[in-house]
């Protein structure tokens, strides 16, 4: 996002020159509406698709700017005062100092007042943007050297982030909560609110005991302007990224936002927001909606190099907007049983009690995905590489390193350097602008409003899911964490990285226990607590927590081969050593390949809790089924990472639940280039990906599963 000064200036400006053309612009702004009838009639079972009498019409629309700050002394001190309160002195990398501005601080000099003041909140509040350098400093990530087994600090920056109220309004730093207090304390002013908007009712009854209604809320281009015969003008629609929705459900006038300051790089046929209309729904149930719509504030126009639009072709723009609402009735089956019936499709194998392929004697343990799922094809000319990646466009370009492929745009190469640096060999792409080819491996599954996650397999009568990718920077705001007596460092923020990199426990000198003890780490605590708005099951909608099965996850050390540094063993193997039982001797500070404890002194077995990190065994098992025999310690050389759609090369390493069993401050994690190895949780700091298990009666309404087609659950 552009520095908010500069487009403050910039708009000022712009207002300027076209106040001497304003005749001639138009962006205009209609909505036309695609039918009142219902979309969706089955005896008593239906949804009706009613318009208000409100329409929009918005002619002459200037970049607009959804919130303003007001920074009078008497709001930035009440500003400050609420952030103090809710979050503490220590806040998104800034201090509290508790210093007031004096009372004859005037309205007009208040910002130099707050330049004399390093990293304080009164700053952040008056609307300055902060560099914030991140405190510590000490730790750092470890680079492994596959060829000499050598662990060696990576040379990192000084890690930095910018900190702007107004930016952290949009990013999610600041909750609705904090939001909504400073529009009522008149700290913001909400622009959105002074806008017309257009209104419009779902209606509808369900009596059926065992199916939803699903309804979808759409986008739509709307028709073209007319414009005077003797005009010659040609009309161009404004580019749809720059176009901001929000979408409120309103109930006795008070409006709750469902959607806000939105941007689709297409608005054709783009749904909004969905919703259901609940089985055993005997009597008609009724949600108003109110769509407001609004051109980005970032948005330069006139007669300037960095221009997105020159003040002529403004004049000739358009936005033309319709609203379609469909909805169909959905059987809804339950997500267990509909995953064990595919057994022997899509990618899902049954395992026996051995932890092998079942060959249909014997008695199965569990189910799970193996395979490479969607991929990209990637050549040297001689040979071809296929890799697994996430979303619907191939990167460009991969990086082969240590038999491997990474791809090149990835957080690991901003941590470190380009591929030719780290001693790789680029790959191109082997068809140019291909998509990535469809492996009919079928486990995606939204979860958490919309998100993109895995299906691992199912277990018992649950349904075991990971998130797609690693968690990134932006859903993260605090740095640290209390518990008791402990101080938890949680994560270190680099910049310019999309992920977010936490410590797997690394605690204050008054914490007892060992820093590979999952039962109190500080990535347990981070992903699990709901005591403060950064932490990340607070990020999870009401209905996703609902959802969420406490499970006892098995917390034995996996091995590490003390030669190679690797963990050592097949996916059956790690899986027996992530649920041993041996607890180590208080004598045993050091795991040997002679030993047969596999729980360190002073860590517990077991733990019994909702978020979780996958197991060494799950990113075995997830490679084609030919690899669960080889020593994932040889990977990446012997193929495992290059065929498992668990294998994501975006962030540079990715911590795994089990610690390891070289010392009680190791855990265990993967690289980008596919390595299975130790770390310390105490100073290393990798990526994470959650996950957990589903209870045994969420139920799926729609969805094969496949990534443009991803399993839906039923929402309570």
């Amino acid at each position: 996002m552009k520095k908010r000064n500069k487009i403050i200036i910039s708009i000022s400006i712009l207002t300027i020159v076209l106040l001497v053309s304003v005749g001639l612009t138009y962006a205009a702004f209609t909505y036309n509406r695609t039918g009142e009838t219902s979309e969706l009639v089955l005896g008593d079972i239906y949804m009706h698709y009613k318009e208000k009498d409100k329409s929009i019409n918005i002619d002459d629309m200037m970049p607009f700017e959804e919130y303003t700050l007001n920074t009078s002394e008497e709001k930035v001190e009440l500003c400050v005062n609420y952030i103090q309160s809710k979050y503490g002195n220590n806040w998104n990398g800034m201090q509290y100092f508790g210093v007031e501005p004096k009372s004859n601080t005037s309205k007009d000099n208040i910002g130099k007042f707050m330049g004399a003041l390093a990293n304080t909140y009164d700053r952040y509040c008056a609307g300055e943007t902060m560099e914030v350098e991140i405190d510590d400093t000490t730790a750092q990530p470890m680079s492994l050297d596959l060829n000499d087994n050598i662990a060696t600090p990576i040379d990192m920056p000084v890690p930095t982030k910018e900190v702007n109220l107004l930016n952290d309004c949009e990013n999610g730093v600041l909750t609705e909560a904090d939001i909504n207090y400073f529009v009522e304390n008149g700290i913001l002013t909400d622009n959105v609110k002074s806008l017309n908007y257009f209104e419009f009712d779902i209606t509808g009854k369900n009596t059926n005991t065992k199916g939803t209604i699903l309804y979808n809320i759409q986008l739509l281009e709307g028709d073209e302007p007319t414009i005077e015969e003797n005009e010659e003008r040609i009309l161009e629609r404004i580019a749809d990224n720059f176009i901001r929705f929000r979408l409120v459900k309103v109930i006795d006038d008070e409006e709750t936002i469902l959607v806000n300051n939105k941007s689709y790089e297409t608005i054709n046929n783009t749904t909004i927001y969905s919703n259901i209309i609940s089985k055993n729904t005997n009597e008609e149930i009724s949600h108003t909606y109110r769509l407001y719509v609004w051109i980005d504030e970032s948005v330069v126009i006139g007669n300037t190099v960095d221009a997105n639009y020159t003040t002529d072709e403004w004049s000739n723009l358009f936005a033309s907007i319709k609203v379609n609402v469909n909805g169909k009735y959905q059987g809804v089956e339950n997500l267990t049983e509909k995953i064990k019936n595919k057994v022997g499709t899509e990618g899902l194998v049954a395992v026996n009690t051995e932890g092998n392929l079942y060959d249909g004697t014997g008695t199965i343990r569990e189910y799970r995905y193996s395979g490479i799922g969607n991929y990209c094809t990637y050549t040297d000319g001689e040979n071809d590489y296929n890799l697994s990646v996430e979303g619907d466009t191939c990167p460009t370009s991969a990086c082969l390193m240590y038999g491997a492929v990474a791809i090149g745009s990835s957080d690991a190469f901003v941590l470190v350097a380009s591929c030719t640096e780290r001693g790789g060999t680029e790959l191109p792409l082997k068809v140019e602008g291909s998509t990535p080819t469809d492996s009919g491996l079928r486990n995606y599954i939204e979860f958490n409003n919309g998100e993109m996650w895995r299906i691992i397999g199912v277990f018992g009568d649950n349904v075991k899911i990971v998130k797609d990718t690693p968690l990134e920077n932006d859903i993260y705001t605090g740095e640290t964490y209390t518990s008791g007596e402990t101080t938890y460092t949680l994560k270190f923020t680099i910049a310019g990285t999309k992920y977010g990199y936490f410590y797997y426990n690394y605690p204050d000198d008054e914490y007892e226990g060992n820093e590979n003890d999952w039962t109190k780490s500080g990535a347990m605590h981070y992903l699990n607590d709901e005591t403060g708005n950064s932490y990340y099951v607070n990020n999870l909608s009401d209905s996703a927590k609902s959802m969420i099965e406490t499970t006892t996850y098995s917390l034995g050390n996996v091995t590490v081969n003390s030669e190679t540094y690797m963990l050592d063993g097949t996916a059956s193997e790690l899986y027996n050593q992530e649920r041993g039982t041996e607890v180590c001797d208080s004598s045993v500070t050091k795991f040997t390949n002679e030993s047969n404890c596999n729980i360190w002194n002073g860590n517990q077995q077991t733990w019994d809790g909702n978020v979780a990190l996958i197991y060494p065994s799950d990113y075995a098992y997830a490679s084609n089924t030919s690899n669960w025999t080889k020593n994932v310690g040889e990977a990446p050389l012997n193929g495992i990472s290059l065929n498992n759609w668990l294998f994501n090369t975006d962030a540079m390493f990715n911590w795994f639940l089990s610690p390891s069993s070289l010392y009680p401050f190791f855990g265990s994690s993967w690289a980008d280039v596919g390595a299975m190895s130790y770390y310390f949780g105490n100073i290393d700091y990798f990526a994470l990906r959650p996950s957990l298990n589903l209870k045994s009666d969420v139920m799926v309404i729609s969805g094969d599963g496949s990534y443009n087609n991803p399993y839906k659950l039923l929402e309570n």
